[in-house]
């Protein structure tokens, strides 16, 4: 017999009343597609993202309670037919804060519900820099690694075109570099990289950063704001073949 069968079912659970307090709390960046949370994940002191946060339809008690009663419904025979799994699990977080500002706790839950195996030191969110002479593909090849493997690829370029696109407060000043990124003044860029680097898709797929840092300040700081990758690639090449390309 073919198939697909679980050794393991670990189940999460909060709270209704919780879940609907979370989500009446939430409010979204409709520009940068970005979620904020009074108390977990608050917004920028920034007035003009905070003039623009909304609460989206997605969010509200009745888009919520319909979900979660859809949920409740059916959980319990969707449990029922991984019976038979090897580790069958229900993790409760009853409390007022349920899962939310205790990721990592939450984590070691499910490894130690899972066997307590010891937690893996690797990092679980690719981080990478690419650096190199300009001309020797950083761009073509973090284009390439985004391709294939579905990391956000973030340059300085690539900030300007979407500001551009988005027709933000900055986007005016930086159309003057359009074509030289790494020209952007650094009170123009650096809070832009960050931005971006902490925004939902570069946290949850991972990200691939080329063209930025280029100086010890640009370097210096994206790791005082805790931004560090895990992965840093040095392409080398001749200034001859850069300058060919």
């Amino acid at each position: 017999m073919k198939g697909v069968f679980l050794t393991s079912f670990v189940w999460i659970d909060c709270e209704d009343e919780h879940i609907l307090q979370y989500n009446a709390d939430l409010l979204t960046d409709p520009i940068w597609k970005k979620d904020y949370h009074q108390i977990y994940s608050p917004p920028p002191n920034d007035e003009e993202v905070i003039s623009r946060l909304v609460h989206r339809e997605y969010n509200s008690k009745e888009s919520v309670e319909k979900r979660l009663h859809y949920y409740r419904r059916h959980i319990p025979a969707v449990a029922a037919c991984f019976n038979k799994a090897k580790i069958l699990k229900r993790l409760k977080y009853m409390d007022q804060h349920g899962i939310w500002g205790r990721e990592d706790q939450v984590y070691h839950d499910v490894v130690e519900a899972l066997g307590g195996k010891k937690v893996t030191r690797a990092p679980r969110q690719f981080k990478l820099i690419i650096q190199g002479l300009p001309g020797s593909g950083k761009s073509s090849l973090a284009a390439e690694i985004e391709r294939k493997y579905g990391f956000v690829h973030v340059s300085p370029k690539k900030i300007i075109l979407e500001q551009v696109s988005f027709k933000t407060r900055e986007a005016k000043a930086l159309l003057d570099y359009i074509h030289n990124p790494e020209e952007t003044p650094d009170d123009l860029m650096v809070d832009l990289i960050i931005k971006r680097l902490l925004m939902p898709d570069c946290v949850n797929q991972g990200w691939v950063l080329e063209g930025f840092p280029n100086t010890k300040s640009q370097a210096k700081a994206l790791a005082d704001k805790g931004i560090f990758p895990n992965r840093l690639l040095w392409l080398r090449a001749s200034e001859e073949t850069c300058r060919a390309g």
